[in-house]
């Protein structure tokens, strides 16, 4: 990256929804932490780093996170929101309604499983948008993932 001097780096993130070629819009408003592995690092909480020297937020023309959380089996997502640390706040009925419906209306909005208007709705990307060593990944030719 090109900062020695920096511990921890923040950058906005594409969020895929159910394939390689939707993206959520708008972006997310969280910068998730890109940290420096030091002997004295720790952490408030799950993504709270204490004691870093210096931050560095990448504006997004610079660099962004793809994170492919939603771009899954409906198999993977259902063991996704059975443990991940929100489980207990999961939407009654959100994988059926929303996850497993999206793809019969791709117009649906407020997509996210446990604060609905954070995910307000999924546009396709190009390939082009893909980082390079994703365009061959076997999902490349899948328009929806099942």
């Amino acid at each position: 990256m090109g900062h020695p001097d920096i511990d921890c780096f923040r950058s906005f993130w594409y969020t895929y929804w159910r394939s390689l070629f939707y993206v959520i819009d708008p972006i997310e408003g969280c910068t998730p932490i890109i940290m420096r592995i030091t002997t004295d690092l720790s952490f408030k909480g799950f993504r709270e780093p204490v004691g870093v020297r210096s931050n560095y937020v990448f504006q997004r023309d610079e660099n962004m996170v793809h994170h492919f959380s939603y771009a899954k089996s409906p198999k993977k997502i259902k063991e996704k929101i059975a443990t991940f640390s929100h489980s207990h706040q999961v939407l009654p009925g959100w994988f059926e309604q929303v996850f497993l419906k999206w793809e019969e209306d791709r117009g649906m909005t407020d997509l996210h499983p446990v604060w609905r208007s954070q995910y307000k709705r999924a546009v396709r990307i190009g390939l082009e948008k893909l980082p390079e060593v994703m365009r061959t990944h076997p999902f490349v030719g899948v328009d929806v993932i099942r």
